[in-house]
């Protein structure tokens, strides 16, 4: 049976009725108005050999009468089930009882009996009734059941209902009329389907559990199985049609496995191919174009032909459910593999059979699988499936041509032609330029190959056709890196035929399609090809030739083609490599600008030892690296750079001359001319060669830092600092004044250097301006400094010496620290020898004070006590020592002010800590009223404790080493393990502060210098012993050091100043006092004590604007003190103030309990100001003070004495 007429197979239902039934125009209507609700639609089918539920969208059924089925006709192996008929229906035409009961019954009964015989079919009773009949039948009165009921009761057996009315008029039969008879037609159709396939699926398991016993035959197997193959296929079940296929074809594959033993075929078959006539250009899926089955049945079918009928079956139902890519895949993936197998029977075949057939077969199945294409509307995600496998398919048939080009000698022997051939190709094939010749060619049966075997022109023009088709399948499919690769292959065909430009262009336009994608290989290739021609054509070495070249290094380096072989096709690469290198070389040196390659493998720059070398006698350090050369041949590079980057943007730059590289790894020294320390990363290296510079980044980038590879692990190079090399140091001035503009010390120091000419440039965050042209510089002997707005110039500096330059500068922030980068770029000698250099240095100076200073004035009469209090400020933790501080007038110009400060005859230094402040107090005295204004500076000298320790132990340090003449040079090495043991441990501090003797706990120093390799431990540890035992015994140290920081204070006012007394009288009179005896009289408690209130009023510091004459009215309150004194008389009242007025009121005071007692406090204050009135020339309330004159005194009141008497009554007796 053909394909597409297995594609056109239905269900065949019979029918049967009474001959004159059949013969009249009723039926022919009946059978019209059936046939109109044809091909059945939404099947279902319900097996248990199958987990899912199937739904068949349309089921193609076929009426045909009974009369015309015979079973004798029906073969004993059908090709499908649906050979058979899967169901019966008998129409009955009778609307009376009588009539069904005498005749019709009989008739039915004779159907049923014959067809319910046959198996696997299934019967079905179609009555047919007028609608006149119907409503009659239908009637609630109606005593007789009707024709439907009594035929229901005669046939029907068990739940299944397989009788169904129809009612039929002259008219047409509606769809709905016909609902009830199409829903029985699927039911019945699938459950005699369901039942068919169950028997012969049981017998395939039957024959298949059969497989190893003797006189099993795998023909008859497969024919058993294919036959619900196709019967799936005619029911419209195409995917278990494929899974039916797959299952075939495993199942010949496990036989074939299990039965072959080296080159022998399966018994069953014939040869592995009986090659016939246009064996080689049938179409490969054309399932007619042989009697397959019988062949099978025969078991004379080779495997060839065997192969090619199942994939043709295969594929066919493939392309009935649309799935089109897998069909040209599966097709695709045969032909390569079986073609394979053919090759090893290559010498019974015709010449160039199996190219000729593969070529033809793909052709075919591309042709094919369009004509299924036309029946299905495709989305776009399968058509570029679709178009791709095509593509996939059409680069096979291309591939053939390449096989038959070399044999004949149309195509070289080489890339990428060559590629297509295999080890086990036996293909007449020849080595030489010449065609080999070809015995059995004519043999091959396909026209446009055996044209091409003769004609180069007719095989080119076949060549290109079918890659173009292949590219432009690869196009539509989004393959556009597979359409590229073919393209080299037209490309390299040009190239053999001698058209260089044409290319050349192509070769030039590929490599870049190639490397996106990764293909190393090819683009590799295509580059190589490139340069050939370009070399044919006689172009010069321009810019893209050289880019071109180092393209084709990269893939030669990264796909390891040192051997020339393979791929490239060359010999002594070595010679190739070296003639490249030289013509870049060559070419580089007549461009204009330079060409930048980024991580070319062609070298790879490493750090060889971490740690870099001073140079000694001059400024700079040197650094070891490895380059490897990863070429098979020597090559020249001019320099070798290498970019190391630090903290705050400090880059330096070691480079080295020119050096010859042979292959492999090589160690050089790189120099840096620039003096540096720290830990610098390397970041980028570089090798120049004449105009190309290959670079190389050694970080990772910032989103790959948490998943650094050890490939991508940065460099790090530790560089040790040099103590004689230049050196600037930034720090803030010893003596600051707040009031004046702020400015910074930098100091330069030449170190080993003679510094002829120096240029320094300051820079900071955005909103600091350095002021250089206003600089203070103090100068070295023979040194000049000039400075200018940019920078600051240094000529002729000596050896060993250092200059001191004080720069203002301006910041207004509020962070505490101030970040300063310093550039010099400086010159250490003369004329052509001279090398110019860099050092940059970051510096961070503190902006803030670490100490706090409040204020508190106490105003008494003529004299003012002002109380400073310092402190540590807030967060830093520091212990200040502070020598002295002195409180001095700058500006009096009235005169008349004397400042007294309280201090120790002895000086001695104060100790401040966050939890300890000190205070100082200054007494200022004068003699007139102030009625100007002054300013004052509080001068503080203190240092850090922390400074004034690293001095003394630097101090010692250098002593020590001194001592042992050992090189001060390490000193900073030394010192810091003895700061941080001293940090570690704070029990020296309290002992230090008293007696100046820092004890350092031997036990805390667990860390030995840096130094012990360069000084020996021994030396180290002697050193360390002095310096211990030095600063225990407190020995005399260098003179000291401190900071001076001035803060202005301004001379306070207050326009009233009050003073409040309360005299206790000892007598009756209020006239004496308590001052005019020199024996007192006792006070008792109870006692009223006269007492006289006195207020003085006092304007001495009232500031600007103090008029003489003004008065002011006061307010005064005394507090009362319920608990220890009863005042009798005026508590609270007002009185008018003048400067020096006295104003007294007499009191009583009665003292509530015995014990010294203090007086009672008086509050005075300014009332507001009436309208109209100024006092002291201005409209505001006058600041005041009062304070107790009385305060410090205390009263003793005695308990009153005396002696009472009680008389006790004792009773009778």
């Amino acid at each position: 049976m053909d394909a597409r007429d297995m594609s056109n197979m239905k269900v065949q239902v019979t029918f049967s009725a009474p001959l004159i039934f059949l013969s009249s125009d009723q039926w022919t209507q009946i059978r019209t108005a059936i046939s109109a609700q044809l091909p059945l639609r939404d099947a279902v089918w319900k097996s248990s050999l199958r987990p899912a539920v199937r739904t068949i969208s349309e089921l193609g059924v076929e009426l045909v009468g009974l009369e015309t089925i015979r079973d004798e006709l029906t073969s004993q192996v059908p090709q499908t089930l649906l050979e058979k008929p899967f169901l019966n229906i008998y129409i009955v035409t009778c609307d009376d009882t009588d009539m069904y009961k005498n005749a019709v019954r009989k008739q039915i009964k004779d159907w049923h009996t014959a067809v319910t015989q046959r198996k696997n079919q299934e019967w079905l009773i179609l009555l047919v009734v007028r609608p006149d009949a119907r409503a009659t039948a239908g009637s609630f009165f109606a005593m007789k059941s009707s024709v439907l009921d009594r035929i229901k009761a005669d046939f029907n057996s068990g739940r299944r209902d397989r009788c169904v009315q129809i009612v039929w008029s002259q008219g047409a039969i509606t769809p709905t009329a016909c609902a009830d008879l199409t829903a029985k037609m699927k039911e019945g159709i699938m459950a005699a389907f369901d039942s068919a396939v169950m028997q012969r699926s049981e017998e395939v398991r039957r024959s298949e559990s059969q497989r190893q016993m003797p006189g099993w035959n795998f023909c008859t197997f497969f024919i058993l199985k294919e036959s619900i193959a196709s019967s799936f296929v005619g029911m419209n079940l195409i995917e278990d049609a494929i899974l039916t296929y797959s299952e075939l074809e495993a199942s010949f594959l496990q036989t074939q496995t299990s039965s072959l033993s080296g080159q022998k075929t399966i018994s069953w078959f014939g040869k592995l191919i009986n090659p016939d006539s246009n064996d080689d250009s049938l179409p490969l899926l054309e399932v007619g174009k042989k009697p397959y089955r019988d062949l099978i049945l025969n078991n004379t079918i080779s495997v060839f032909d065997f192969r090619v009928y199942l994939l043709a079956k295969h594929c066919e139902a493939l392309g009935m459910s649309g799935r089109l890519g897998e069909l040209v895949r599966k097709a695709a993936s045969f032909l390569g593999g079986f073609g394979q197998r053919l090759k090893g029977c290559d010498a019974s075949l015709p010449g160039f059979f199996v190219e000729s057939w593969i070529f033809s077969a793909a052709s075919n199945v591309v042709s094919e699988s369009d004509k299924w294409a036309d029946l299905f509307e495709l989305d776009v995600s399968t058509l570029a499936s679709f178009h791709a496998a095509k593509g996939e398919i059409l680069e096979l048939a291309r591939i053939q041509l390449d096989k038959i080009g070399i044999g004949v000698g149309h195509l070289p022997h080489t890339t990428p032609f060559s590629i297509s051939l295999t080890a086990t190709s036996t293909s007449p094939v020849s080595d030489s330029p010449e065609p080999s010749p070809i015995e059995s060619a004519g043999q091959i049966t396909n026209t446009d190959l055996l044209a091409g075997l003769t004609d180069r022109d007719v095989f080119d023009k076949l060549y290109i056709d079918t890659t173009n088709r292949a590219i432009d399948m690869y196009i539509k499919g989004a393959r556009r890196k597979f359409a590229l690769k073919l393209h080299g292959s037209l490309a390299a065909l040009d190239l053999h035929r001698g058209r260089h430009a044409q290319a050349h262009q192509t070769y030039s336009s590929l490599p870049a399609h190639y490397t996106p994608h990764s293909w190393t290989s090819l683009a590799t290739f295509m580059q190589a090809r490139r340069l050939d021609t370009h070399l044919h054509l006689g172009k010069p070495h321009s810019r893209e030739w050289i880019d071109t070249v180092l393209a084709f290094l990269k893939g030669f380096v990264e796909e390891g083609m040192h051997d020339g072989m393979g791929l490239l096709g060359r010999g002594d690469m070595r010679a190739y490599v070296t003639g490249l290198i030289e013509e870049v070389r060559r070419g580089g040196s007549e461009l204009d600008g330079d060409i930048v390659m980024v991580d070319h493998p062609m070298f790879s720059v490493s750090i060889h030892q971490n740690t870099a070398i001073h140079a000694n006698d001059q400024d700079g350090s040197f650094l070891n690296i490895d380059v490897r050369n990863a070429l098979p041949c020597e090559v020249v590079v001019d320099n070798i750079r290498l970019f190391l980057s630090g903290r705050d943007s400090e880059r330096l730059e070691f480079t080295t001359a020119s050096q010859t590289l042979p292959p492999g790894t090589t160690t050089l020294t790189v120099f840096c001319p620039n003096p540096a320390s720290g830990l610098f990363v390397l970041d980028v290296s570089e090798v120049s060669m004449s105009a190309v510079k290959l670079q190389w980044s050694h970080q990772s980038p910032a989103s790959h830092t948490q998943h650094m590879t050890p490939k991508h692990h940065p460099s790090l190079v530790r560089i040790p600092r040099d103590f004689r090399a230049v050196d600037i140091q930034v720090e803030s001035p010893m003596c600051i004044q707040l009031d004046a503009p702020q400015s910074l010390l930098l100091t330069l120091r030449s170190g080993r250097n003679k510094i002829r000419r120096g240029i320094i440039k300051l820079s900071s965050v955005v909103g600091v301006g350095f002021q250089t042209e206003n600089a203070e510089v103090t100068l070295s002997e023979g040194a000049s400094v000039e400075c200018t707005e940019e920078s600051l110039n240094v000529s002729n500096l000596e050896m060993e010496s250092q200059i001191q330059i004080r720069v203002p500068h301006t910041y207004h922030a509020a962070a505490e620290l101030l970040k300063v980068v310093v550039e010099l770029d400086y010159h250490t000698s003369e004329g052509d020898l001279s090398v110019p250099r860099h050092a940059h240095f970051t510096r961070h100076i503190t902006t803030t004070l670490p100490l706090m200073i409040q204020a508190q004035d106490h105003f008494r009469g003529k004299s003012l006590i002002s109380n400073f209090t310092i402190s540590t400020s807030p967060g830093t933790y520091q212990h200040l020592r502070i020598s002295s501080v002195r409180l001095d007038s700058i500006d009096d110009a009235q005169g008349g002010l004397v400042i007294t400060g309280c201090r120790p005859a002895k000086r001695v230094p104060v100790t401040v800590t966050p939890t300890q402040p000190a205070h100082f107090l200054f007494r200022i005295d004068s003699d007139s009223p102030r009625s100007a204004y002054v300013s004052m500076h509080l001068h503080i000298t203190y240092r850090l404790l922390r400074e004034e320790i690293e001095r003394l132990v630097t101090a010692h340090v250098s002593s020590a080493l001194q001592t042992l003449s050992l090189s001060q040079d390490m000193t900073s090495d030394i010192k810091d393990p003895i700061l941080k043991a001293l940090e570690n441990d704070g029990t020296w501090l309290e002992r230090y502060n008293t007696t100046n003797e820092l004890h350092v706990n031997s036990s805390a120093l667990k860390e030995l210098p840096d130094v012990c390799d360069s000084l020996g431990l021994d030396n180290v540890r002697k050193v360390i012993d002095i310096v211990v035992e030095s600063l225990r015994n407190n020995l005399p140290t260098p003179s000291e050091v401190w900071r001076e920081v001035i803060v202005p204070v301004d001379l306070p006012f207050k326009n009233i100043v009050s003073s409040a007394r309360i005299h206790i009288h000892r007598t009756t009179s209020a006239t004496d006092s308590v001052d005019a005896s020199r024996r007192p009289l006792p006070l008792y408690a109870g006692q009223p004590i006269a007492a006289t209130l006195t207020m003085e009023n006092s304007f001495h510091w009232g500031g600007p604007g103090l008029t003489e004459g003004k008065c002011y009215s006061m307010r005064f309150d005394i507090v009362d003190m319920g608990k220890d004194w009863l005042i009798s008389g005026r508590k609270k009242g007002d009185y008018e103030a003048t400067d020096g007025s006295v104003h007294s009121i007499p009191l009583t005071l009665i003292p509530l309990h015995h014990g010294e007692l203090s007086l009672p406090q008086v509050n005075i204050r300014p009332l507001p100001l009436t309208s109209g009135e100024v006092t002291m020339g201005s409209m505001a309330l006058p600041s005041a003070e009062t304070y107790q004159a009385h305060g410090a005194e205390r009263v003793l009141v005695l308990p009153r004495g005396g002696r009472t008497t009680f008389v006790v009554d004792m009773g009778e007796g």
